[in-house]
């Protein structure tokens, strides 16, 4: 660490009240055991790192059209699915779709889409 670095740190400690002292390094986790999903148990849901984004739930609000078609707001939900499918960012497989709920004039749903390369932060 050169000295700029380490004045940076010294600032850093001093502004949140961290230790002077370095923690030791982290421990390598454990290998998955042989036909196990990758970072869970057989059959699990594959997990990211801790600091990994592999899912994202999102929130969608449209204008009501049950007064048009009684089936038009499942056919929107249901388009939008399509889409994210059809999507090179996410995992065709993986929509979770969440069915609707639908107040005055408006309708809302909600899906976890699993994202095909996760987002490392």
């Amino acid at each position: 660490m050169n000295p700029a670095e380490a004045e940076r740190a010294e600032r850093y400690r001093q502004r949140y009240g961290t230790p002077a002292q370095e923690a030791p390094p982290a421990a390598p986790p454990p290998t998955p055991p042989e036909g196990a999903a990758p970072g869970g148990a057989p059959g699990a849901p594959p997990t990211g790192a801790p600091n990994q984004i592999s899912a994202v739930t999102i929130l969608f609000r449209a204008v009501s059209l049950s007064a048009v078609s009684a089936d038009a707001n499942k056919g929107i939900a249901f388009d939008v699915v399509s889409e994210l499918r059809n999507s090179p960012l996410f995992d065709p497989e993986d929509p979770q779709y969440v069915s609707p709920d639908e107040p005055p004039g408006t309708f809302t749903f909600s899906m976890t889409v699993k994202l095909k390369r996760p987002l490392k932060l």
